[in-house]
């Protein structure tokens, strides 16, 4: 009687061999603990041997497991993409991209526009939001990948480029007739806010608050007409801003831009597309 090796207990098993340990394993296989202990002693009692040493917290695998870790790696790339290369060929469905409220006028056309050279027929689906809610959403797999902005040294994946976060208004911004100052922040999920926040307090300066959560595009009105300012990145304040130099106002931290994606075996247009935003950002 011909026997299969079932390829959901060699990916759980894989697991097991890649984090050394059962919770971590089932997180990325999205199974209870228990049911990742059921499928690796199903995997050894059909396969007649011991694949883990379990005589210490951080699990090893035995010689055996050794042997049929690399079969394992083989034939789960095999079946990916066998999968991915027919569903390519039935349809493509474009590469979702997570981008930062503050990234996406001033930085995007250029990395679609030479995106478009190398893969003419692949749609880039913009998902701008927060960099809080778009790292969540790539850890639900609702998008492929997405750049990230936070404070220098606290950015997950690979860092595209450090910059300046600046106080940003129009040429006849100034303070209310009181002499306080209106500061346009977003709300909690806004990267910016916070240390925005801290610096005007440490400053001693009389500001108040516009809370103005969501897009941009209502920002960019408050500074244009010269009623509020905000902190923008300095290579993201559009062309009708410009960054404020008052002594009075306080400095504002270094942030860094980074890019990340989705656990597994990227398409050859995700990794085109990863290598645009590494050529175009960092330049």
């Amino acid at each position: 009687m011909q026997r299969h090796v079932d390829l959901t207990l060699l990916r759980t098993f894989v697991a097991v061999a890649d984090l050394g340990q059962i919770t971590k394993a089932a997180h990325r296989v999205n199974v209870s603990q228990s049911a990742v202990s059921q499928q690796i002693n199903r995997l050894e009692s059909m396969l007649g041997v011991n694949l883990l040493n379990r005589d210490s917290k951080q699990l090893r695998l035995s010689d055996a497991g050794e042997k049929l870790y690399q079969h394992a790696v083989t034939m789960l790339s095999l079946n990916d993409e066998v999968l991915r290369s027919m569903s390519q060929a039935a349809h493509y469905d474009g590469i979702r991209l997570g981008v930062p409220h503050d990234l996406v006028e001033s930085l995007m056309p250029a990395v679609l526009k030479s995106y478009k050279q190398t893969c003419p027929n692949t749609v880039v689906e913009i998902f701008s939001e927060s960099t809080f809610s778009l790292l969540n959403q790539l850890q639900r797999r609702e998008i492929d990948m997405t750049l990230t902005t936070e404070l220098v040294g606290t950015g997950r994946g690979a860092v595209l480029f450090e910059d300046q976060l600046v106080w940003t208004g129009s040429s006849i911004t100034d303070f209310d007739e009181d002499g306080t100052l209106v500061v346009a922040l977003g709300d909690r999920t806004d990267c910016f806010r916070d240390v925005a926040v801290a610096a005007l307090e440490r400053s001693g300066l009389s500001w108040r608050q516009i809370r103005q959560p969501g897009g941009l595009g209502s920002v960019y009105a408050l500074l244009a007409a010269g009623v509020a300012i905000s902190p923008l990145l300095s290579k993201c304040i559009p062309s009708f801003l410009t960054p404020l130099s008052c002594s009075s106002l306080p400095n504002l931290p270094n942030f860094e831009v980074g890019l990340v994606h989705k656990d597994g075996k990227l398409t050859d247009e995700e990794y085109a597309l990863l290598d645009t935003l590494t050529t175009v950002l960092e330049t």
